[in-house]
């Protein structure tokens, strides 16, 4: 058996062959090499994905690689020809009824391994679902995402869905928040004292921060603007944007900002219509 498996492979096209594949596994594999170190230089700066899932991708690459350059030398070889032919047989039958029972399950799996590899969101982001689950994403496993709303519920999502769902990611990049808050008053209320007010409530809140730019303050830009947005039968809608640090400060500023707003108008004998959030 030794002496016939010798004479298969020792003859010139199969040793050609043999040559062929392993030169063309090689330069693949550094091909794939150089594309994903490059991927991590790109991608880790821009979007701050974590080079380790990266480098998991380029082994299981490799080994894809290499294994079919083993399978296809060993398919060249008529003495272990129908060893391999069997084996993927078997394989692909067992596969497929695998595939075919369990869809669901596969599709969540393969959308966590892009959740997991790309980033989209990581664990402890604060991330917005189709507008209606808005959390902190506390686990992502093969099958489903966690997320804890700020009820400390636990919102369960299969990947399948959260891999086609519309995510707002509040901390990908820029955890910065830029708060729109509206303020309504009467026609009769002093448009200008009111302004005032609101100015300074905001310039003081210790959350607040600047987000201005170098031009922009070299350009006089308010940190804080405050103007009138429209108007209606109703009364006066005064709008400002006021910046925090991430999501969860913006909300704890807003509130109490609001809050304090209210108290001075009251204070001041602004009529207050109505405050929309």
């Amino acid at each position: 058996m030794f002496e016939t498996f010798y004479n298969e492979i020792s003859d010139l096209p199969h040793l050609i062959w043999i040559g062929i594949v392993i030169v063309v596994a090689f330069i693949t594999h550094r091909l794939v090499k150089i594309a994903i170190t490059k991927s991590i230089k790109l991608w880790s700066q821009r979007l701050k994905l974590n080079p380790t899932k990266f480098k998991f991708m380029q082994h299981f690459l490799v080994f894809i690689i290499y294994f079919t350059a083993v399978i296809l030398i060993g398919y060249s070889i008529p003495s272990i020809r129908s060893a391999i032919l069997s084996l993927l047989a078997g394989a692909g039958i067992a596969a497929a009824a695998v595939a075919f029972a369990s869809q669901q399950a596969i599709a969540n799996t393969i959308n966590g391994l892009f959740i997991v590899f790309f980033e989209p969101f990581r664990v402890n982001d604060r991330i917005r679902v189709n507008n209606e689950f808005l959390g902190v994403v506390e686990d992502i496993t093969m099958r489903h995402t966690v997320i804890r709303d700020f009820e400390n519920n636990r919102v369960i999502i299969p990947n399948a869905v959260i891999g086609n769902a519309v995510v707002i990611n509040m901390t990908i990049e820029d955890e910065r928040v830029f708060r729109r808050m509206l303020f309504r008053v009467a026609f009769d209320a002093d448009i200008e004292k009111a302004k005032a007010l609101i100015y300074e409530i905001a310039m003081k809140h210790p959350l607040r921060i600047d987000t201005r730019t170098e031009a922009d303050k070299k350009n006089n830009l308010p940190a804080v603007l405050v103007r009138v947005q429209r108007f209606d039968d109703k009364g006066i809608t005064l709008e400002t944007y006021v910046s925090a640090a991430n999501s969860a400060d913006a909300y704890t500023m807003s509130c109490e900002i609001y809050e304090q707003v209210l108290k001075a108008f009251q204070e001041n004998e602004i009529p207050l219509v109505k405050a929309l959030i």
